[in-house]
């Protein structure tokens, strides 16, 4: 699995504090000694401010890892060996969108230029000698007119430098935040959506995720079926037969032009305030970062960004996968925080009560379709749901002896009031109030409270209201009893 680039220490077998750590390259008699030709072409994936920020390392020391890759890069041009690389992975680990990553990438390159002209390295030998790495979201449009885009502004900002004619290289990474531990078998689709996407917009290197790498370390069947997806795709689907396969589709050029216009707009705010060495000082880009996540954490949360087996169609009772667990490295100090889009749900289903029962009201036809939402509601958070048979046409008081009977031999402690906003006004009040005199901690109800209706049944009981677009983390939080 590919989280980030590897460090250029590691490449070389030295043992060295840092990810840019270039003394080697630097200084040996001959390339040849530390890279051998048979490696053919190399990426050294140099790329101090990226280091910066996934590591944390402080500004002396990402100055001094600029200007060793400066002179490292002036050495390596016009050979098989391409030292730098500009890379968005920490920030897409941290939560940012599409728009900050591409402004980002703007800022890094142009700050790139200016640390290699200070040191006396011309502008299109920093472009031959980049590359630009990317994470692919499972938005397909949206992957491939972010590629699109990166290529566009690339090409944009090295003109600015009168370098022409050198398209970057592209690198896409299957985005490790999208990887889910729960039905981790979904990942499966996710990685081959992602690739798809990174293909036809015209990646130069694709690199597939193991599905089973959100779990722990990847088994052999996880590195089979990420390496099986790339090769079924370009030997059996033929994809990369055609160069740039979206060229013309309106929908994809107005997407790739109104991100290339926003990304643009995002980098000139960083270059107003000193470009981004001093950007990332100050702390405004990990402020710009946390502030992208808390939007995206909560579309996730409302299940607006719907994930597969996690928010939508979980399987509660699914046994999990074992996998030897990654090495526990939390974020050093002024490193950017990495998550993952199912953090909201996997916390919920970590301490997930046993059950929640379906108190429905009114015939079959009637209670079936706000039951069925109940169910997946609650097992987005580890919940399964016991359902109720219903209470046909009884009336309220009826049908509350019957919930409250029913709610009794169920043996859980949380209920949630199912039925047609028809029914809703005669029956949920009674209901609700059965429902706590048999004991039940905490009480739902399924839909929007009806008119003038909310006040009675928050007195009844109600303590929550769960709907389209309602907060699943927020509403089951209460559940976990402070294990948050």
């Amino acid at each position: 699995p590919l989280h980030e680039p590897p460090a250029v220490a590691t490449l070389l077998g030295h043992e060295a504090e840092g990810t840019w750590v270039l003394d080697a390259l630097l200084t040996a008699p001959s390339l040849n000694d530390v890279l051998p030709t048979t490696l053919g072409e190399v990426w050294l994936g140099g790329d101090p401010m990226g280091a910066t920020l996934r590591d944390g390392a402080l500004p002396e020391a990402r100055a001094e890892g600029e200007r060793a890759l400066a002179a490292l890069m002036s050495k390596l041009d016009g050979s098989s060996r391409r030292a730098g690389m500009l890379s968005t992975l920490p920030l897409h680990l941290a939560g940012a969108d599409v728009v900050l990553e591409l402004a980002y990438l703007c800022a890094a390159f142009v700050h790139r230029l200016r640390t290699a002209d200070a040191a006396g390295v011309a502008p299109e030998v920093v472009a031959r000698q980049t590359a630009l790495q990317l994470a692919v979201d499972s938005d397909v449009f949206m992957s491939m007119a972010q590629l699109r885009a990166a290529r566009a502004l690339f090409a944009e900002l090295a003109g600015a430098c009168s370098v022409d004619d050198v398209p970057p290289v592209v690198h896409a990474v299957s985005s490790p935040r999208s990887l889910s531990r729960h039905d981790p078998w979904v990942n499966m689709l996710r990685v081959t959506t992602q690739t798809f996407a990174a293909i036809n917009a015209g990646a130069d290197l694709v690199s597939p995720a193991c599905f089973d790498e959100a779990v722990g370390q990847p088994d052999a069947l996880g590195y089979r079926v990420a390496r099986n997806t790339m090769n079924v795709l370009r030997e059996e689907s033929h994809l990369g037969w055609v160069v740039d396969p979206a060229g013309g589709s309106h929908y994809v050029e107005a997407l790739t032009k109104s991100l290339v216009e926003s990304a643009y707009a995002r980098f000139q705010t960083i270059e107003t305030a000193g470009g981004l060495a001093a950007y990332v000082d100050a702390g405004k880009l990990h402020q710009a970062v946390e502030a992208a996540w808390t939007e995206r954490r909560k579309q996730i949360a409302r299940r607006k960004l719907p994930r597969t087996g996690v928010s939508e169609f979980a399987l509660v009772d699914e046994p999990e996968l074992e996998r030897p667990a990654w090495p526990d490295e939390p974020p050093a100090d002024g490193a950017l925080p990495r998550h993952r889009d199912d953090e909201p749900f996997e916390a919920l289903r970590a301490h997930a009560m046993p059950g929640v029962f379906l108190a429905n009201l009114g015939p079959l036809s009637e209670h079936k379709a706000r039951a069925t939402f109940a169910q997946s509601f609650f097992a987005a958070g580890g919940m399964t749901a016991i359902d109720g048979d219903g209470t046909a046409d009884l009336g309220p008081d009826d049908a509350a002896a019957v919930v409250r009977e029913a709610f009794a031999g169920a043996h859980v402690a949380v209920a949630c009031l199912c039925g047609h906003d028809d029914r809703y006004p005669s029956h949920a009040e009674a209901a609700a109030r059965a429902l706590k005199a048999a004991g039940a901690t905490r009480v739902y109800f399924a839909g929007r409270p009806p008119a003038q209706m909310e006040g009675t049944l928050r007195e009844a009981g109600v303590d929550d209201f769960i709907f389209l677009g309602a907060d699943v983390e927020a509403a089951l939080k209460p559940l976990m009893g402070g294990a948050a």
